[in-house]
């Protein structure tokens, strides 16, 4: 009896101890080129500044926390500071305005801490 409650025991803090490492109680990435434990990890130093964390299918992505709404202020002067000039929000999208041309970037609340910007690349 007491072996196999020790076995029960080390096989739910291996398990545990999996779940607790790869971030599989996150939800998925919608970029692969990703692991969720990677972007946990660069989430945890963008406190306040945006991190880039991957390029995929001709957009760089991009990773802030909300801090109360402080992701978007941030990339909207990450913006700024390329020459886009900010022009409205409309839902989960962000326009943007350099030489005539448009652009957008969309925002994806990740978890309640972290915040994806998914920016066109053409954008630099």
């Amino acid at each position: 009896m007491n072996k196999w409650m020790i076995s029960i025991i080390v096989l739910f803090a291996c398990l545990a101890g999996y779940v607790f490492y790869s971030k599989v109680y996150y939800p998925e990435l919608p970029i692969e080129s990703i692991t969720k434990r990677e972007a946990v990890a660069k989430g945890e130093k963008s406190v306040y500044k945006m991190t880039k964390i991957a390029e995929e299918n001709s957009h760089v992505w991009y990773m802030a926390q909300m801090k109360q709404g402080k992701a978007y202020d941030l990339m909207k002067e990450k913006m700024a500071k390329n020459g886009w000039s900010f022009i409205e929000q409309n839902g989960a999208g962000f326009f943007f305005e350099k030489r005539e041309k448009t652009l957008i970037v969309t925002s994806q609340m990740w978890t309640g801490k972290y915040v994806l910007f998914s920016v066109p690349m053409e954008s630099k």
